[in-house]
């Protein structure tokens, strides 16, 4: 799998869907959430139900949106977890020690379907949730964010490594 997703034609694929399917959810939600109501990012980093209950009254219709929505984020969380992922497999291929970043995307991904498992779920009939619920739908969302932050991280590292290799091996030549 790792020598398949950091083919750089998969590569550019899995770039080109993770964009895509970015600006789709990401223009979708602009057009449906009314003025000043909190985003997608204060919905699933909620963690208590009276939070929720307000970023939900506040959005109204737009609820809707965001639940039909569940499929392309599906397809984007697979994207933008096998293009990390197949960034990051490139990026550590001579570094020993490095190869469990690889995982950290997949791992953000696996985060983000059991997010919208959960949302599909519990949010159509959001009254009756529960605030342990709430608490967990919020846990996992958050742990999917510092895994896909601790991602993006290590790929500007790992290409401020090579690049700097890069640059010295310019200079001692």
């Amino acid at each position: 799998m790792r020598n398949m997703i950091s083919k750089p034609g998969f590569l550019l694929l899995s770039g080109v869907f993770t964009l895509l399917f970015m600006l789709i959810l990401y223009t979708s939600m602009a057009r449906v959430l009314p003025s000043g109501a909190p985003g997608v990012f204060s919905l699933q980093t909620a963690f208590s139900k009276a939070s929720l209950m307000s970023i939900l009254s506040a959005w109204g219709p737009a609820l809707s949106t965001y639940l039909a929505l569940m499929t392309v984020d599906f397809f984007y969380a697979l994207s933008y977890g096998l293009f990390l992922s197949g960034l990051i497999e490139i990026l550590t291929r001579k570094s020993r020690g490095l190869s469990f970043l690889f995982y950290l995307p997949l791992g953000a991904a696996a985060l983000d379907w059991a997010e919208n498992v959960l949302h599909l779920i519990f949010l159509p009939d959001y009254e009756t949730i529960r605030a342990g619920t709430v608490f967990i739908m919020s846990l996992i969302s958050s742990l999917k964010w510092i895994l896909a932050i601790i991602s993006i991280l290590a790929i500007i590292a790992l290409l401020i490594k090579v690049l700097v290799g890069y640059i010295s091996s310019l200079l001692t030549s």
